[in-house]
C-alpha cells in the first residue's frame, strides 16, 4: 500500500511537470499569435489610413475640378449674359502714380490750397523706398508676382486645397494685382453667388490692370494705397512714420518684414494697443524673413542680422498721424465732394480716389467767395458766443466744453456754396464740420418748408387762411403747446410772424406728414425717415435725425429761387494738368413749387422780420429779407434760416451733446444778422420780384374768405389765380375749423386781429 501510494505521488508530480511544459509552450505560442495579430491590425489600420487619404485627396481633386468647372461655366455664362461688368472704369492714367500736386483755387483763380498729399497720405515712388520693402511684400503676398498675368491659379488652387484639408488656409489666394483691384474698386461682395461673381470680376480686372501698366507700376501703386493701420492710414510712407517715425527709405530689413507681415490685418499686430502683441509681431516678422531667404531675396548674413533685431525687440516710435496742412472748412468740403464724385463715377475706393485727387496735378475750382468766407470766419472767432457747458458726465467731467455753431451761405441761383464754417475758434485740424455733417432738430424753422409752401402748392391753404390758435387735441393724445400763448383766430402770415404751433399742426393734419416729407425731400433734406418721421410733430421740427445747416440753407434757397431746388456744390469744375475739364458737379435741379407760390411764401417769410415778428433784428436797409427762427424743446438748439435777393443762409447754435442753451436773445440770429448784414454792404438795393399770375383780392380778416359787404374788417391779400378762397359766409364761420380733423379743447378768439 505504501509503495502504491508513493508511485501515485510520483505520477502526479510528473503530470504537473508535463502540464507546466505544455502551458509554457502554449503561452509562448499565444504571445506569438498576439504579436502576429497586432502586426496584422497595424497593417490593416495603415492600409485603411492610406485608402482614406487617397480617397480624401481624390474627393478634394473632384471638388476642385467641380469648382473650377462651375467657375468656367459662370465665366462663359457671365460673358454671354453680361453679368459681371468686367470693364474697369479706371484708365491707364488713373493707375499711374503721379507726384504733381493738385491745387484748389477760388472764383478768381487765387490758390487756396496746395494738396501736397501729406494729409493721411504720402505718395512716394519705388526709388524712395528701402530696397527690401517691395521684396518683403512680394515674398509674403505673391512670390510669383513677376510670373503671372494677374491671377496665380496655382496659389488660388493651393488656398482652396488647404482650406478643404485643414478647414482654413495660412495664406490667401489673391495676388498683389488682385489686392490692388480690391483697393481701387468698390466691389466688395464676399458671400454667395454675388461673391463668386465678384471674384471672377476681380480676376478679369486684375488681368486688365496687368495689360494697362507694368509690374513696377502695379507694385508702386499698391504700396501707396494699401491700409497700414492706425487711424485709417494708407501707404507705406505713412506706415513707416506711424510705427518707426522714419521714412520708408530708411527702414531696416526687419522693419520692412514687419510692415509686410502685418499687411493682412494691421491692427491685430498694433504695437500701441493695450494688449501685448510682441510675440505675434516677432513670429510674423520671422515668417516674412524666412520666406525672403527661401526665395533668395536676402543672404544668410542679412537674414541673421535682421533676426537678431527682431529677437531683441523692435523699438516702435509713433510718428504724427496727421501731418497735413490745415485748410478752411470750405476747402475741406471741396476736397471731400470731389473725392466722393470720383469714387462714384470711376468706381474707385476712397483710398484710390483720394490718391488720384491729391497727386494728379488737378486744378479744382472752388465756389467759395473769399470775402464772404473770411467775414464768416471772423465772426466765428468772436468769443462772445462761447458759453461753457453745465451738464456733467458720471465721472464729473463736462458733457460739453462749450457751445458750438455752424453756418452755410449759398448762392441759390447756382447752388454754389460761397461760405461755410463748422465751429467756433481757430481751425486746427481737418474733421467735424457742423455746417455740413451735423444734423440737429430744427424747431419752428421747419414750418415754412414743411407746411406753408407745400400747403400753398397743394391748395390746402392760402395766405389768408384762418385757424383758431387755441388748445387742441390731435388724434388721441397729441396736444402741442405754444411758447408765447394762444392767439385765437389767426391767419398764415400772422402765425408765421409770431411762430405759433397750433396752426402749423392743423395744416399738417390736412396735408399729411407723408406729403410733407415728399416736399422736404424735394428741397434737398435727405435725413428724413419716411417711417419714423411720419408724424404730425414734423410740422414743429420733430424728426428722428435733424437737418444740417447746409441743407436748411439750400431748402430755404428753393423758396428764394422761385420754387426751384438746385443741389448745393462746393466746386464749379476740375481740370487736368493740360487744362481739360474732367469733372463737373452732378447737381440735381427740380421745380418743387410754382413761381407764384414761392413768391407768396417769400412775402409770408418777411413777416418775422417786420414789426412784432421773431426776427426783427435781421432787417437790412434797402434789401428784402425773409427769415424764420427756430427753438427746439428744452432750448437745446437755436436756429435762424433765411434769405435775401442775393443769398440764403442757415445758422445753428447749441451744444454738440444736447443741453439747454442759456443766452440772452437768439445767438444763431445774432451770428446770421452780423454776417449777412456785412456781406450785403455795397450791394445794390434789391426786392423780391412779383411774378405774373399773382392776383390781389380783398378778404375778411376774421374768416380768411373773400370779403363781402357784410365783412367789417378787411384787407388786401395776394393769391395765385387758381387758388382763391371762398366767399366769407359770416364772421363766425371759419372753414378750416369745421373740417372735424381735430378736437378743440377751448374756443379762443381775438377781437383785435393780429395784422
Amino acid at each position: 500500500m505504501k509503495r502504491s501510494k508513493n508511485r501515485s505521488n510520483k505520477n502526479e508530480a510528473k503530470e504537473k511537470i508535463k502540464n507546466k511544459k505544455v502551458n509554457k509552450k502554449n503561452s509562448i505560442s499565444n504571445d506569438k499569435d498576439l504579436e502576429k495579430e497586432e502586426i496584422s491590425l497595424i497593417t490593416v489600420d495603415n492600409k485603411k489610413k492610406k485608402r482614406h487619404l487617397i480617397l480624401r485627396t481624390f474627393l478634394i481633386l473632384i471638388i476642385l475640378l467641380i469648382i473650377l468647372g462651375i467657375i468656367g461655366i459662370w465665366l462663359f455664362a457671365g460673358y454671354l449674359l453680361g453679368w459681371f461688368g468686367y470693364e474697369l472704369e479706371i484708365s491707364k492714367e488713373d493707375l499711374q502714380i503721379n507726384v504733381s500736386n493738385s491745387v484748389v483755387v477760388d472764383q478768381s483763380g487765387n490758390v487756396l490750397a496746395n494738396l501736397s498729399g501729406d494729409e493721411k497720405r504720402k505718395i512716394i515712388s519705388l526709388d524712395e523706398m528701402s530696397d527690401y520693402l517691395p521684396k518683403a511684400y512680394i515674398a509674403i503676398e505673391d512670390e510669383r508676382f513677376y510670373q503671372h498675368n494677374g491671377v496665380d491659379f496655382k496659389r488660388t488652387a493651393g488656398a482652396i486645397v488647404n482650406t478643404l484639408i485643414h478647414g482654413e488656409s495660412d495664406y490667401g489666394g489673391s495676388t498683389i494685382t488682385q489686392q490692388l483691384v480690391k483697393n481701387i474698386t468698390n466691389d466688395n461682395e464676399n458671400t454667395g453667388i454675388e461673391g463668386i461673381k465678384r471674384k471672377i470680376r476681380e480676376w478679369q480686372r486684375a488681368y486688365q490692370v496687368e495689360r494697362l501698366i507694368s509690374k513696377e507700376e502695379i507694385l508702386e501703386l499698391y504700396l501707396n494705397i494699401l491700409f497700414v493701420g492706425g487711424n485709417n492710414l494708407h501707404g507705406v510712407e505713412l506706415g513707416a512714420e506711424y510705427y518707426f517715425n522714419k521714412s520708408a527709405k530708411d527702414l531696416s530689413l526687419a522693419e520692412c518684414a514687419f510692415l509686410a507681415g502685418i499687411n493682412h490685418s494691421p491692427n491685430i499686430y498694433n504695437p500701441y494697443s493695450e494688449q501685448d502683441n510682441s510675440e505675434l509681431i516677432r513670429n510674423r516678422t520671422i515668417t516674412v524673413l524666412d520666406k525672403m531667404k527661401e526665395l533668395g531675396y536676402i543672404n544668410t548674413d542679412e537674414y541673421n542680422e535682421a533676426l537678431e533685431e527682431v529677437n531683441n525687440g523692435f523699438v516702435f516710435e509713433n510718428g504724427s498721424e496727421n501731418t497735413g496742412s490745415i485748410f478752411s472748412y470750405h476747402t475741406d468740403a471741396v476736397i471731400s465732394q470731389v473725392i466722393e464724385q470720383v469714387m462714384e463715377e470711376r468706381q474707385m475706393t476712397e483710398a484710390m480716389a483720394r490718391n488720384y485727387v491729391y497727386s494728379s496735378g488737378l486744378t479744382i475750382y472752388s465756389t467759395v467767395d473769399t470775402n464772404i468766407q473770411e467775414r464768416l470766419e471772423e465772426e466765428y472767432q468772436n468769443t462772445k458766443y462761447i458759453r461753457s457747458g453745465r451738464k456733467r458726465n458720471s465721472d464729473g467731467t463736462l458733457l460739453n466744453e462749450h457751445t458750438e455753431s455752424g453756418m452755410a451761405i449759398v448762392d441759390y441761383k447756382t447752388g454754389n456754396v460761397v461760405a461755410v464754417v463748422g465751429g467756433f475758434g481757430e481751425k486746427t485740424a481737418s474733421g467735424w464740420n457742423r455746417a455740413t455733417q451735423m444734423e440737429k432738430q430744427t424747431g419752428s424753422s421747419i414750418k415754412p418748408l414743411a407746411v406753408v409752401a407745400p400747403g400753398l402748392q397743394e391748395k390746402i391753404i392760402t395766405a389768408s387762411t384762418v385757424y383758431n390758435d387755441t388748445a387742441t387735441r390731435f388724434g388721441r393724445n397729441y396736444e402741442p403747446e405754444n411758447y408765447n400763448g394762444f392767439k385765437g383766430l389767426i391767419n398764415i402770415r400772422s402765425f408765421i410772424r409770431t411762430s405759433q404751433n397750433i396752426p402749423a399742426v392743423k395744416i399738417m393734419t390736412e396735408l399729411t406728414p407723408d406729403k410733407s416729407i415728399e416736399y422736404l425731400q424735394n428741397m434737398g433734406i435727405s435725413s428724413l425717415d419716411p417711417n419714423t418721421d411720419n408724424v404730425l410733430s414734423l410740422a414743429l421740427g420733430g424728426m428722428t435725425s435733424g437737418v444740417s445747416p447746409l441743407e436748411m440753407a439750400s431748402a430755404y434757397g428753393t423758396i428764394a429761387n422761385d420754387g426751384v431746388y438746385i443741389e448745393p456744390t462746393f466746386y464749379a469744375k476740375v481740370t487736368d494738368s493740360k487744362g481739360n475739364t474732367i469733372l463737373t458737379p452732378n447737381q440735381e435741379t427740380r421745380r418743387v413749387i410754382s413761381e407764384q407760390n414761392a413768391y407768396i411764401t417769400k412775402t409770408i417769410l418777411q413777416e418775422p422780420v417786420n414789426s412784432g415778428g421773431t426776427a426783427t433784428f435781421c432787417r437790412i436797409n434797402g434789401i428784402d429779407v425773409a427769415a424764420k427762427t427756430g427753438t427746439t424743446d428744452n432750448v437745446y438748439d437755436r436756429w435762424l434760416c433765411g434769405f435775401t435777393p442775393y443769398y440764403s443762409g442757415a445758422t445753428w447754435y447749441g451744444y454738440d451733446n444736447s443741453e439747454q442753451v442759456v443766452y440772452s436773445g437768439n445767438p444763431a440770429g445774432q451770428i446770421w444778422d452780423a454776417v449777412m448784414t456785412s456781406i450785403h454792404e455795397g450791394l445794390p438795393e434789391a426786392r423780391f420780384v412779383r411774378p405774373e399770375g399773382i392776383v390781389e383780392r380783398e378778404v375778411c380778416r376774421r374768416t380768411g374768405g373773400l370779403a363781402t359787404s357784410r365783412c367789417r374788417d378787411t384787407y388786401v391779400e395776394i393769391f395765385t389765380e387758381d387758388n382763391l378762397p371762398e366767399e366769407c359766409k359770416g364772421e363766425n364761420i371759419i372753414p378750416k375749423e369745421n373740417l372735424g380733423l381735430w378736437t378743440t379743447l377751448g374756443w379762443q378768439s381775438n377781437s383785435r386781429y393780429l395784422r
